[in-house]
């Protein structure tokens, strides 16, 4: 595990690499933190079927063109949540 003084050094080093630019422009990984989990494994715990069904392959209307969303029950949602934050 790195100190907190590597850690500074090791993010002044990557902000000064990201500002390079001209003939060669840096790309690709600058910082890696092994201590939280991926986006991916994140979004999987989140949302267990985000993988095998993403939401650019889901429905977004019927064959009639009707949204298969209940928009009703968000709107309650949404109503609620505001009157539990006024």
């Amino acid at each position: 595990m790195m100190s907190e003084d590597d850690v500074e050094k090791k993010m002044s080093q990557i902000i000064e690499k990201s500002r390079e630019w001209g003939d060669k422009i840096p790309i690709g990984v600058f910082y890696q933190n092994e201590t939280i989990p991926t986006y991916e494994d994140r979004i999987k715990a989140r949302l267990p079927s985000y993988l095998s069904e993403p939401p650019a392959a889901q429905q977004l209307a019927r064959t009639n063109g009707t949204s298969p969303v209940n928009l009703a029950s968000l709107a309650r949602e949404l109503v609620f949540e505001k009157l539990l934050v006024a």
